[in-house]
């Protein structure tokens, strides 16, 4: 069965990559702002209180999705924060589904632009848009309903400027007509600006103050996996993030270089039995960095030394190095970083199973960097 008429007020977030991450920020806005619970469904997640659920999949997609919202309209969740991937607009499973708020974060070129604009017909509610971006610019102009942010357009309901880069948070000042008011996000890189504003906006739209978001901000947290810092006490840094494409290792490392005070040092593979043109453009994208480690990332029934090599066909006779298993890349990545340096582990994101032509065996980065550091440390304390 499918709804007629939503069980619970839907919030979309539809764009390319970062729409993840703003829909995180938006729900714990709002939902700290409302003091109401409120339910996240992405394509990787389902979030409701403090539960991770598996998120609707193909072939049900909207069989489960319509399960997933009635479900969390009995919990009590107030309304639904649901990001949408550009491909999915105009899709039959979404026929139906009515939205409070479609927040629309970004578009790259003229066929998105048409999904979106097509999709935005079909909805009554209120939109909030980026405005910076010149393709959404000109699909919200004569919209009514809407609320824009912006960094580079003043004519944006929201607005932000002064931004400050720093190795774990942002600053920035958040301004519209009537207010300003200094923000402070606890999530690096600059491309965290533009989620801080989606979810502002949607706050604004939502009647919480500016002032009543800046106590909020503060408190809320990055999505695992995602320029994601680990809590070191060491002279330099080390960062998991999901990027996996040219173009997502592109963003990474420039927004990296904003918070490196000395050398990126990359570690990258690419999938196994996906597709093959996209990696010499991935090595290509990698020599940003100063030092690049290529290494496996799900093989599956691919040989690994092959994958690399066809990596570092791209990289145009920049040096690099090849450790094929990849905590042994990990741990020499951590071993050649000096102060000042950021480690970069690419691609696996919030995974935490490997697939191998074996099988799924199990991988935490995290776990692989904290025992590095603990085995390190006992080292110390037996020469002492």
């Amino acid at each position: 069965m499918r709804w007629r008429i939503n069980p619970i007020p839907l919030i979309a977030v539809v764009g390319g990559a970062g729409k993840t991450c703003a829909a995180h920020l938006i729900r714990n806005v709002l939902e700290a702002g409302n003091q109401k619970k409120c339910g996240l469904i992405t394509t990787r997640h389902a979030y409701l209180g403090d539960d991770v659920l598996p998120p609707p999949a193909w072939p049900e997609w909207r069989m489960q999705l319509d399960d997933m919202l009635a479900n969390m309209q009995k919990s009590g969740c107030s309304a639904v924060v649901l990001a949408l991937p550009l491909f999915a607009l105009g899709s039959e499973e979404l026929a139906g589904l009515a939205f409070e708020t479609v927040v629309l974060t970004g578009c790259s070129n003229t066929t998105e632009a048409e999904k979106v604009t097509e999709f935005l017909q079909q909805q009554n509610g209120w939109c909030v848009c980026n405005l910076d971006d010149p393709y959404l610019r000109k699909i919200v102009e004569h919209r009514e309903q809407v609320v824009t942010y912006a960094e580079r357009r003043s004519e944006a309901n929201l607005n932000a400027r002064n931004l400050r880069l720093c190795a774990d948070r942002i600053e920035f000042e958040a301004l519209t007509n009537e207010a300003i008011c200094r923000m402070k996000l606890p999530i690096p890189g600059g491309f965290g600006l533009y989620n801080a504003l989606a979810a502002l906006a949607c706050g604004l739209r939502a009647g919480l103050s500016l002032e009543q978001m800046a106590q909020i901000l503060p408190n809320t947290s990055g999505v695992r996996g995602r320029m994601e810092r680990l809590p070191l006490s060491e002279p330099f840094g080390v960062m998991i993030d999901s990027a996996a494409t040219p173009e997502q290792i592109d963003n990474l490392l420039m927004a990296a270089r904003g918070l490196a005070e000395r050398r990126l040092i990359l570690v990258l593979g690419a999938p196994g039995d996906r597709d093959r043109a996209r990696r010499p453009l991935l090595g290509e994208a990698a020599t940003r960095a100063d030092v690049v480690i290529l290494t496996e990332d799900d093989p599956r029934t691919e040989p690994v030394e092959e994958i690399c090599q066809q990596i570092q066909a791209g990289m145009d006779g920049k040096k690099c190095k090849t450790i094929l298993n990849r905590e042994k890349a990990i741990r020499q990545a951590l071993r050649l970083a000096k102060p000042g340096d950021l480690v970069l582990l690419s691609g696996r994101g919030d995974k935490t199973q490997m697939i191998t032509r074996e099988g799924a065996v199990d991988l935490d980065e995290r776990e692989v960097v904290y025992q590095y550091f603990r085995r390190k440390n006992e080292r110390k304390r037996k020469d002492a």
